[in-house]
């Protein structure tokens, strides 16, 4: 017999959904930071590190949010025993990974100043350059954004020889 019901997945499986998506997203932001990639929203340079604590911030916000959803709930689940203790492991070691990538982008994020340049490219790409100063040392990097905000590092200055990349 067939019906014309649509099947959707239960509140307490979205949110766990959409907090694990979160942490995968924050994840990728720190990858692409150490990788050479810059995100550049409208004139603004957006900083990975603000990006990827955001991402952990709304991550931790659903999984509180999925657990006080189910501890409400009266009657057995199917989600007791070990599956439920190792999904919470296995969600808290990827807070862990990417607390800690966070932290690194941020330290290596300090003292840092991006410059976007004008005028764009004939079909909208733009020139952005990042100068960190750090401990008596500077560099400088060149990054290649195209129209849609994403940049990818073009260049690199230590001292007084480029680099490209």
């Amino acid at each position: 017999m067939e019906t014309d019901e649509k099947r959707y997945l239960p509140v307490r499986s979205r949110v766990y959904l959409a907090s694990i998506v979160s942490l995968l997203l924050g994840f990728g932001v720190v990858i692409g930071f150490f990788n050479g990639w810059i995100l550049v929203v409208g004139s603004h340079v957006i900083r990975a590190w603000m990006l990827s604590s955001g991402l952990l911030l709304a991550s931790l916000v659903l999984w509180v949010l999925w657990i006080v959803r189910g501890s409400r709930r009266p009657g057995p689940r199917r989600d007791d025993g070990r599956w439920r203790l190792m999904r919470s492991v296995a969600f808290f070691m990827l807070v862990g990974v990417v607390g800690a990538g966070n932290a690194m982008v941020a330290f290596f994020d300090l003292g840092t100043s991006n410059f976007i340049l004008d005028p764009h490219g004939p079909d909208g790409c733009r020139a952005v350059v990042r100068q960190t100063d750090m401990w008596g040392g500077s560099q400088g990097e060149a990054y290649a954004v195209g129209i849609i905000g994403v940049g990818r590092s073009a260049g690199r200055q230590v001292g007084r020889k480029m680099a490209y990349l």
